[in-house]
């Protein structure tokens, strides 16, 4: 019975993670630009970020994008990635600096 549980568990998680993985590229738009103008900019920025996203190594890209554009928790992520949350808050923290460095020119930087 165990074993069927650990399978069901195994299973749940696989799908999950298929669904998420799926998904990763998929960006939610949070609000409509109305103008040409407020589309070309919106979507230069997209672009900045975006590449600057890319330049980050596998494991800090990732789980940026898991959490702030799929909004999911750090156990979430924690129990995707199967490592710990600790683990997870430290490559978030390094990628958010690493980001924020190199995105400060849209800050006016």
């Amino acid at each position: 019975m165990n074993q069927s549980r650990s399978h069901l568990r195994k299973h749940k998680f696989l799908e999950r993670l298929k669904t998420t993985v799926t998904n990763i590229f998929q960006l939610e738009e949070s609000h409509k630009p109305t103008s040409p103008e407020d589309v070309f900019i919106q979507g230069e920025k997209e672009a900045v970020i975006w590449a600057e996203l890319n330049k980050l190594d596998e494991r800090h890209r990732t789980v940026v994008i898991l959490r702030y554009f799929h909004d999911l928790s750090i156990s979430e992520i924690a129990e995707i990635l199967a490592i710990n949350e600790g683990t997870i808050h430290s490559r978030l923290h390094t990628a958010r600096e690493r980001l924020r460095k190199s995105l400060g020119s849209l800050r006016g930087e």
